[in-house]
């Protein structure tokens, strides 16, 4: 059987919590807009994609979970800093409203991707897209925001939120019209 699956990194629900007041506050800078146009993603939601994994067997997420499990038995936990707020693909048409690190400020979160593309990678699993940018996905459009509503979203600021970093999950993503659901299928704890 196949399962639509990726690799994720979840914030403790106090974190999420402080997500969630950050998306409280762009929520009334996004009141004006067009009814049912953005799509605000639920807290338990809030996660770091670490990679994409698409349609697997039960048989290649078994053998990816015990290579990420040994591997991740020497790789220490990790603070990782949550102080960026942006959009994809960019301020003039974005689709996705997002909050994230700083790729600089998260060596060890950019060395923990590439470890995971490198395993992936030996059991075929083409990365999608381009490299990785650790990013949460906070809201959806599907419209078009005026560049009033975007000039006020690029000036809000907030305190850098840390997290420690202490496991890995596979997860599998069910597809529904009201949204997609989660379901964890390994949790693999660092060193």
């Amino acid at each position: 059987m196949k399962h639509r699956t990726f690799i994720a990194l979840f914030p403790p629900p106090g974190i999420r919590q402080k997500l969630t007041e950050i998306q409280v506050h762009l929520q009334s800078i996004f009141r004006e807009q067009k009814r049912g146009t953005i799509r605000w993603e639920k807290n338990e939601k809030f996660h770091f994609t670490m990679q994409f994994l698409g349609e697997q067997d039960d048989a290649t997420i078994h053998h990816l979970a015990n290579d990420i499990t040994v591997r991740c038995a020497s790789i220490e936990q990790f603070t990782i800093v949550i102080d960026t707020l942006s959009c994809f693909p960019g301020p003039f048409s974005p689709k996705i409203l997002w909050i994230g690190s700083n790729p600089p400020r998260n060596r060890l979160l950019m060395e923990l991707s590439s470890t995971i593309y490198e395993m992936t990678s030996k059991r075929g699993i083409a990365r999608e897209g381009s490299l990785f940018l650790p990013h949460i996905t906070i809201a959806r459009n599907k419209g078009n925001i005026p560049p009033s509503l975007i000039k006020k979203f690029e000036t809000v600021t907030f305190e850098p939120i840390e997290f420690l970093c202490g496991d890995v999950h596979i997860m599998k993503s069910n597809l529904a019209s009201t949204g997609s659901t989660y379901t964890t299928l390994f949790t693999i704890p660092l060193k």
